[in-house]
């Protein structure tokens, strides 16, 4: 047997069978990645009906914590300051047990009162006294009646919504596997809760030149379903004759805009539901010839110890694939 380096092949093999992905096939320069690394894909949609009241309630139930709390503070501190400026243009004096002497006084007295109306907390030491005022604080009371009781639903979607937070390797590899060689990524849970039943599907991605198209090819993976998830999963594509990966150079790699699209589901015993996300490597983050360090090890007490942070981690290595 024969050992030689794989790079030394130049003619690629390409997979004839295409994979429907739902994504554009057009060609586009400025397009840098089809999925980002938060799993959403490059897609913005505009024109969408500004009345439509399911888009800002599924922005608010999908968006980031950070975002959500700034729009919570934001939208809390403009109703306030609303209805604040309602009761200081009907006049201050309608407030009994009202203290400030001077206008900004004043105002800040109708900004609390405000907020203390708004909560229905209520501390009795300002309440309005006039026909106007208590107008004013009677719609108030409705306003934040029917906002906590939305946002309190919200914050129970939030919470409630099944999600995956699984890790990903930064990069995938091009690796030696047995007597050849393979293409591989590391996943693992990043929670405590218990995940079962794990599907990866990865499709390879790639420019053709020729008819200026992107092409899409399910790759085979040596295992895509395991039944438990406690430890790191290293997903494994093996290169032979029968991939669309088998002859690719890392200079091709490049020139064809090559992109590997995952698809992760399991099912998770807290939510009882299926959860899913999506990653992608594209081909500068594809290191070629290398591989995993170990992330587990077993101490003395028998226990086993999943380092997460070394998800990551790894070292160079030859590559070699083998012919008679």
């Amino acid at each position: 047997m024969k050992k030689i380096p794989f790079l030394k092949k130049t003619n690629p093999v390409l997979d004839k069978s295409e994979q429907e992905l739902g994504l554009s096939r057009k060609s586009n320069a400025n397009q840098k990645r089809l999925i980002f690394d938060d799993g959403n894909f490059n897609v913005r949609r505009t024109g969408i009906n500004p009345l439509n009241i399911a888009s800002p309630f599924h922005w608010l139930i999908t968006s980031s914590w950070t975002y959500f709390f700034a729009i919570v503070l934001g939208s809390y501190f403009m109703v306030n300051l609303f209805f604040t400026v309602l009761y200081y243009l009907v006049g201050v004096d309608q407030l009994a047990g009202h203290l400030g002497e001077d206008n900004w006084g004043k105002f800040l007295e109708a900004f609390f009162f405000s907020a203390q109306t708004l909560t229905t907390v209520g501390y009795g030491r300002i309440s309005p006294a006039g026909l106007a005022s208590n107008v004013i604080a009677t719609f108030e009371t409705l306003i934040g009646l029917l906002g906590f009781a939305v946002g309190t639903g919200i914050m129970y979607g939030r919470f409630s919504r099944p999600n995956a937070n699984i890790i990903f390797s930064k990069n995938a590899l091009i690796a030696p596997y047995k007597d050849g060689m393979s293409f591989q990524f590391r996943t693992a849970n990043g929670r405590n809760n218990q995940l079962i039943e794990v599907e990866i599907q990865i499709s390879f991605s790639w420019m053709d030149l020729e008819n200026n198209k992107r092409q899409f090819n399910a790759l085979k993976l040596e295992t895509s379903k395991i039944n438990f998830y406690p430890l790191n999963w290293t997903v494994v594509h093996v290169i032979d004759e029968n991939t669309p990966l088998f002859g690719w150079s890392e200079e091709e790699l490049k020139q064809r805009d090559v992109e590997v699209l995952v698809l992760f589901k399991a099912f998770d015993d807290v939510f009882s539901q299926t959860v899913h996300t999506r990653f992608s490597y594209k081909y500068h983050e594809i290191i070629w010839g290398a591989k995993f360090k170990p992330m587990f090890y077993v101490e003395e007490n028998s226990q086993t110890i999943l380092e997460l942070d070394k998800a990551s981690d790894y070292e160079l290595t030859p590559l070699y694939s083998s012919i008679d």
